[in-house]
């Protein structure tokens, strides 16, 4: 770092994305709106940015290259499948919160196998000689290795009384851990940290650790005094740092912090240029010319709260950690229509149809575009549908049904958002995908012929086939463990035979079929990941 004598210091905050956004995931209420983690994540990255020249902000990006040196590597436990729904629709909101800030203009960085503190990291070393202030917000001690001259971290969770805590500076290593930022990667090897699944050295806490990085100056030099017998050392001490010398230097790589991480400095103070987004509300062309004239079902499009300010308030500002309700979509019932001619009346009059009936079904349907946009609100306030990251997932969902005759409900409980190639697709249940083909009444076969935990197998023929002959199609086991479906504690283990018989359904039906299904995918086709709603 500069000293900054006679020139000008450029302060930059450095954001760990994760310690701001998870804090406002998990302090969500349920008189929220699911978007709530999002657009409190945003704000205080916009209030950070009234407090410093320029921000970049460091992702995660798993898998972790750590994992290869040390497999349980953050994994401390399973998850439910209720802990994995909520997990996949949390990452959904973190990936549309990153993507909100680069619009907003910010250098949003990260690398695949690195995690933020790496990213961080580089550019920590890359400011080396730059008379540059940097401020690091988050919370995570492995960052607190950084800290000296010029750099100091600020833990982004407010207090109880609504202030943010006194930033961390060399003293404030010094007074937490017994040794300074040099040291502490020495520290948190011996201590080991439960957090990340770092295993440490067993029996050693932070008073031991620091009595023996005070005696012998760091780590390296401990494990070799007790490898080499050193007489000095008391007998229990040298007998464990030597029997788990090998875990140690294991652990001492994992809370290392990389420096390396493909990402430059100059992208972090690239001057702001906030990019426009598109207005969430479009009136559907073919509703401008007659906006009055809405027929009976349909609904007015909620009203969208205002957008957050681009110049927000200062981040002084006392906060609860909790994030703030955002103003619902409007629930008030909309005023029917007026007819003014006589079709108008026609076009609103009651029609009975039979319950149970497709009619039934589609009676309850928006019937414009407006009205789906207005229900995709609805539904994604709600949170019933959790994985959907945002009202527009949910649209496009509706209209897919709407596409194939499916009930909007039945739409969103049958399609899946994955994550395919980084970008969200949408994933069609396997059981729909084959339903559709029965629906269709192009079939005049179409059933499976063996169904086991080792091999399904299918058969089928068009009804507008001059060719008599049925079509087979097989999938087995083998076949899934080749494309790596059969893991630990998945479907594919635990219902084999319901796995391969949707799997083995859905290609012949793509294969007979492709007027009908051609074009949807179930989950695994896209990600690799098994649904355990698939195997339902």
């Amino acid at each position: 770092m500069g000293n900054g004598q006679g020139t000008h210091v450029t302060r930059l905050a450095l954001v760990d994305l994760n310690a701001l956004f998870v804090p406002c995931w998990k302090a969500i209420g349920p008189d929220q709106p699911a978007s709530a983690p999002h657009d409190t994540t945003v704000n205080r990255v916009r209030r950070i940015a009234e407090t410093a020249d320029h921000v970049a902000v460091a992702i995660d990006c798993p898998p972790y290259d750590r994992a290869k040196l040390h497999p349980e590597y953050k994994v401390n436990r399973r998850a439910s499948a209720e802990e994995l729904v909520d997990r996949d629709a949390m990452r959904a909101q973190l990936d549309r919160v990153a993507e909100t800030l680069r619009y907003d203009g910010f250098a949003v960085l990260g690398s695949k196998g690195l995690e933020a503190d790496d990213i961080i990291a580089t550019l920590v070393a890359q400011s080396t000689g730059r008379d540059i202030e940097i401020v690091i917000w988050s919370g995570d001690k492995d960052l607190m290795q950084l800290v000296g001259p010029g750099i100091t971290l600020q833990p982004p969770r407010y207090d109880k009384d609504g202030t943010l805590p006194q930033r961390v500076d060399v003293d404030g290593v010094v007074s937490r851990f017994g040794v300074g930022p040099e040291l502490l990667g020495d520290f948190l090897a011996l201590c080991g940290d439960t957090s990340d699944n770092v295993p440490g050295v067993p029996s050693i806490g932070p008073k031991r650790a620091t009595q023996i990085l005070t005696t012998y100056g760091s780590l390296d030099l401990a494990l070799t005094c007790a490898t080499n017998g050193d007489p000095d050392m008391k007998e229990a001490m040298r007998e464990l740092l030597a029997k788990h010398a090998a875990q140690a230097r294991v652990s001492r790589q994992l809370v290392e912090l990389r420096v390396d991480a493909p990402v430059s400095l100059d992208d972090a103070l690239k001057p702001r240029e906030v990019r426009p987004i598109a207005p969430k509300e479009q009136t559907c062309p073919e509703e401008e010319d007659d906006m009055q004239n809405v027929s009976e079902g349909e609904f007015e499009p909620a009203n969208d709260p205002e957008p957050a300010p681009a110049a927000p308030q200062s981040e002084e500002r006392p906060a609860a950690e909790a994030p703030p309700p955002a103003t619902p979509p409007s629930t008030q019932e909309p005023p029917k229509p007026q007819a003014t001619k006589t079709e108008d009346t026609a076009a609103t009059a009651i029609v009975r149809v039979e319950p149970g009936t497709d009619q039934w079904a589609m009676a309850l349907e928006p019937n414009g575009l407006r009205g789906a946009e207005w229900l995709a609100h609805q539904i994604f306030d709600s949170r019933v549908f959790g994985g959907y990251p945002t009202p527009q997932s949910c649209l496009l969902a509706i209209i897919q049904g709407r596409e194939l005759g499916i009930p909007a409900m039945a739409s969103m409980r049958l399609t899946y958002p994955t994550n395919h190639n980084g970008k969200t697709s949408l994933a069609m249940s396997a059981q729909m995908i084959i339903g559709l083909v029965r629906k269709s009444g192009l079939a005049d076969v179409f059933k499976p012929i063996e169904i086991t935990d080792t091999r399904a197998t299918w058969k089928g023929h068009r009804k507008d086939d001059p060719d008599p002959d049925v079509t087979t199609v097989s999938y087995s086991i083998e076949e899934a463990r080749k494309a790596g479906l059969v893991r630990d504690r998945s479907p594919w283990v635990t219902r084999p035979a319901d796995m391969l018989a949707k799997t083995a359904g859905v290609r012949l039906a793509r294969l007979l079929w492709q007027d009908v299904v051609g074009g949807l995918y179930f989950p695994e086709e896209l990600n690799g990941d098994a649904d355990d709603r698939e195997a339902a």
